[in-house]
Formats: structure tokens, sequence, C-alpha cells
């Protein structure tokens, strides 16, 4: 899932035939899965995650959803710019960064949120 995400995020192909554009419509729709994906998961008796493991330790959902957050804030490559979403998004990550012991990330996020907060009158 997430070499899909990141496939159209970038627009880096495989194919040496396709033509390198970006389709944030379908990343996103990626992003999101592998995020639902992961807070799906359970544990089994030992504690291990039971089941499929798309991602790695390198993609929690709290970089999936700033990842998520950016791209609605820019808008662009066939998604429509939401404010209001991204908002929403930063603060999860924020949130979801600080439980994870990421300061330094989750007050980027904090601060991204405020930044759309601030230029936004109707966030809610």
């Amino acid at each position: 899932m997430l070499y899909l995400a990141e496939m159209n995020y970038t627009g880096v192909y495989p194919s040496p035939h396709a033509q390198p554009s970006p389709d944030w419509v379908a990343a996103v729709h990626w992003y999101e899965m592998a995020a639902k994906t992961d807070m799906c998961r359970e544990q089994d008796s030992s504690g291990r995650l039971a089941g499929y493991d798309s991602l790695t330790g390198d993609w929690p959902v709290y970089r999936l959803h700033g990842r998520l957050a950016e791209m609605y804030a820019k808008g662009g490559y066939g998604l429509a710019r939401d404010r209001a979403k991204a908002y929403e998004l930063f603060e999860s990550a924020a949130d979801g960064a600080t439980e994870a012991m990421q300061g330094r990330l989750a007050m980027q996020y904090y601060d991204q949120a405020a930044l759309l907060e601030d230029c936004c009158d109707t966030v809610d």
C-alpha cells in the first residue's frame, strides 16, 4: 500500500513508458488505506501483531496523517485543497507523535495546524 501511495505521491512509476506525473487523489486513497490497516491490526496472545503487516516502523499512523495533512493543505495534482481536513490531520498527527515520544515532530505538526487555524476563519 505504501509503495502505491508513494508512487502516486511522487509520480515516479517503474514503467519506462509512464509519464512522471503525481496523482494525489490516488495517493490519498492509498495512504488512508494504510492508516486504516495499521489501526485495525490486533495483537495475538504473545503480544505480537497478528495478520498481514504492510507497514514498516518508518510509517506509523501519525506519519501517514502528517503526509495526508501536507497534501490537503497544499492541494494540487488533482486533489482539492481542504484546510479544515488538513488541520484535523495535523492535530491527529501531532497527538500520535506525542504518544510515540517524538516531541520535535509533534511540535512541527502542531505548528502547521496553528498556521492553518490562523489563515482559515472557519476551521472547526
